[in-house]
């Protein structure tokens, strides 16, 4: 079965592949969730589990990763992952690995009606656990984790484009802030990237966050594009107390994070790219970028 030939997976496909691939399974009713992953189909299997499916052939490296990642990082934070229970193999019914996890109580961050300090500076010490995370066989950013974690010059061609489609003075205004980003220097040393920290990948309560998600994009990089939620999330207020967890030794991380949530904002504006949940207006996110003193 070649990639064009299919859509992503159903519902019923999904149930026959977890069938006849894991027995033990078969009897667990599978159930669609709504809207799912940006780059899964998601399903519940039972009460206890969720399946990940690649949506098509841009995803298919993400299952091992994910799964790699989550047995590497589970006994090293201070929050809750999922745990691996088991990887499937691309079939015919199914053409790439897939992935089953433990499912972990909340609701996501995205649906918060309101954040508190208490969960922008856990988050902030879950980042700065995750930069201390072995990063002994994990691949450096590339194409196939859409180059989370790597430099800003990685940006710099699709940045360059978006702003071209804004109006010439917020087109200058934000190329300027780029340009100087791009001066401000890389990290000390390639640290464990997450690759994805947003509000729809971390689980919460209404008084602390319980879990973190989909660590599909792992690699060894500049944390900043993980620390870029703190302009794409938050507001100043709470901005500035997540940012009193940055790690020392690395000067430009903030500026370099910023630069990543500026990239997305511009993306969103000149219509390349669509709003994820839980992010703040893009407009909102560029002024406070520009209006950040570094």
């Amino acid at each position: 079965m070649t990639d064009s030939s299919r859509g992503p997976i159903v519902y019923r496909e999904a149930a026959q592949v977890i069938s006849d691939q894991f027995p033990e399974l078969s009897a667990l009713p599978v159930s669609p969730m709504v809207p799912g992953g940006w780059d899964h189909a998601v399903f519940r299997v039972g009460e206890h589990l969720v399946a990940k499916f690649p949506r098509d052939a841009r995803y298919a490296s993400q299952p091992l990763r994910e799964a790699k990642a989550l047995r590497t990082v589970r006994s090293q934070l201070p929050i809750p992952v999922p745990c691996v229970h088991t990887v499937g193999t691309a079939c015919e019914v199914f053409p790439y690995p897939f992935l089953i996890v433990e499912w972990l109580d909340g609701e996501t961050m995205a649906n918060l009606s309101r954040l508190t300090e208490i969960h922008v500076v856990q988050l902030a010490v879950l980042l700065a656990a995750l930069s201390t995370v072995s990063t002994d066989g994990f691949d450096y950013p590339s194409a196939g984790n859409f180059w989370r974690g790597a430099g800003l010059a990685s940006l710099d061609r699709s940045f360059q484009s978006a702003s071209g489609r804004l109006q010439p003075a917020l087109c200058n205004a934000v190329r300027e802030f780029w340009s100087r980003a791009n001066s401000a220097g890389g990290p000390p040393r390639g640290a464990f990237v997450h690759g994805d920290i947003a509000p729809a990948n971390l689980i919460v309560t209404a008084s602390e966050i319980v879990g973190v998600i989909d660590f599909g994009l792992a690699a060894i990089g500049d944390p900043a594009c993980d620390w870029a939620i703190a302009w794409l999330g938050f507001d100043k207020e709470l901005r500035e107390t997540f940012l009193k967890g940055m790690p020392f030794g690395d000067p430009s991380l903030a500026m370099r994070a910023a630069a990543w949530a500026l990239w997305k904002a511009v993306l969103v504006m000149s219509g390349h790219s669509v709003l994820p949940p839980g992010y703040r207006e893009p407009q909102v996110v560029v002024d406070e970028v520009l209006g950040t003193k570094f």
